[in-house]
């Protein structure tokens, strides 16, 4: 019977991510005395990353970040448009030449990857295109509470965007173990401090939170930062 639930859990996770949007994020910090060099590399990167089909968001990490982070993430509206992307990046010319450019004289340090996909199925890959600051909750979901886990984010998504933020949820993929990264943004930081205050007001909010057995999931860690493109 266990494994019978495994799999069906399994197949619906699948099946899920195939239609949603899913993300590739490289964290990097450039070199000593090259982070000039390093935002021009960057920039180069994602003008050959957007012909070949994917949608880049730049990324500074204001706290919880390794070192002087940034991120560099590529989206996709789901799974198929993600595997003939990658395959074009594979073939591409300009980008093994760009690669080989850049490995002569690096000019940033990979220090972290990681790759996700969206549940909500009517998430696209450019719902991030415009100006944001952001806080991320990353949570380990107990053995067997991943539908409530599920369940309890959607119930908090809608009061939090009822207060004027956004937030999408991401199920790590490729690189990680299947945490949850609960992902909360606005246009700015006055913004996203706004709503933060009216949550910690909020009688329906509070309701909720008291609602939640503290069992079902472990708060593992928290970074927030902004974007740069």
């Amino acid at each position: 019977m266990k494994i019978k639930i495994l799999l069906t859990l399994l197949i619906t996770s699948f099946s899920v991510s195939s239609f949603t949007e899913v993300a590739e994020c490289y964290s990097w910090n450039a070199n000593p005395g090259k982070s000039a060099q390093f935002m021009n590399t960057v920039q180069e990167a994602a003008v050959i990353h957007t012909k070949l089909g994917a949608n880049i968001g730049v990324y500074a990490m204001n706290v919880g970040g390794i070192g002087q982070e940034i991120q560099y993430c590529m989206r996709w509206d789901n799974l198929l448009d993600w595997g003939k992307s990658k395959d074009k990046m594979a073939q591409s010319q300009e980008m093994q030449a760009f690669f080989a450019k850049a490995s002569q004289n690096p000019t940033g340090t990979l220090v972290a990857t990681i790759s996700g996909a969206n549940l909500d199925q009517s998430a696209k890959a450019d719902l991030f295109d415009k100006p944001m600051a952001f806080q991320v909750q990353v949570w380990e979901v107990a053995p067997g509470k991943t539908l409530e886990v599920i369940a309890n984010f959607q119930k908090a998504e809608k009061i939090i965007e009822s207060l004027g933020l956004q937030v999408e949820i991401y199920q790590e993929t490729a690189g990680g173990n299947g945490k949850m990264h609960y992902v909360v943004s606005a246009d700015n930081w006055t913004k996203l401090s706004e709503g933060f205050a009216a949550l910690g007001t909020s009688d329906k909010w509070n309701k909720f939170v008291a609602s939640v057995s503290p069992n079902v999931a472990k708060l593992i860690s928290t970074h927030n930062g902004s974007s740069m493109n």
